[in-house]
């Protein structure tokens, strides 16, 4: 049973590697003695897939987005626990209630405006029904910048927090980290090669 999968924090300032965390739980394990090798997959024709390269998009939120400099990680959790089934022990996990992550995006303050109006009618004004939440995408492209490796959907998002980042040394212009809630997440496209 897949218990996690953790996407890595992207940063349009980076040029490094970008890897995808999977932990699994099986039902049961056996050993034996192993005989052949075991075949290492060679990279892809798809090439290395950078923290850089992808574009993170929210419904009505288009311009905003597209000035986005980071998203932090996302990890998805489903807790497992052994389960009991009356007085015999089943070796089938008992499965918790999913986890989704929150959604955290950092962008020029001056490029915020739309998230600051949506945050004001959401938060402050308690605007937060259901009808005035959003959906998204998060696309996570290959080098190339147009090969589309997977991507994310997001259901049910509402916005609950907007901070100042700290100015740093490396950051010339103001940042704003937003954080949103998602009900739903779940991949939809994955590389075929």
């Amino acid at each position: 049973m897949l218990t996690k999968v953790a996407f890595p924090a992207l940063d349009r300032a980076a040029n490094t590697p970008a890897s995808l965390g999977i932990k699994i739980k099986p039902a049961q394990l056996s050993y034996q003695s192993g005989v052949g090798q075991i075949a290492v997959p060679i990279k892809g024709k798809l090439g290395a897939w950078l923290v850089s390269n992808f574009r993170i998009n929210i419904n009505g939120l288009e311009q905003a987005c597209a000035h986005v400099v980071r998203v932090e990680s996302l990890v998805w959790e489903q807790p497992v626990s052994q389960g009991q089934i009356g007085a015999l022990r089943s070796k089938l996990p008992a499965v918790g209630q999913i986890q989704t992550p929150n959604l955290i995006l950092t962008l020029p303050q001056a490029q915020a405006v739309p998230f600051t109006q949506w945050f004001y009618q959401f938060v402050v004004q308690g605007q937060a029904s259901e009808s005035a939440e959003r959906s998204g995408t998060l696309e996570f492209f290959a080098t190339d910048l147009k090969t589309i490796l997977f991507t994310l959907n997001f259901g049910h998002m509402g916005i609950f927090r907007m901070s100042p980042v700290p100015q740093s040394q490396n950051s010339a212009l103001p940042l704003v980290q937003v954080e949103m809630y998602c009900e739903t997440m779940q991949l939809t496209r994955f590389p075929n090669t």
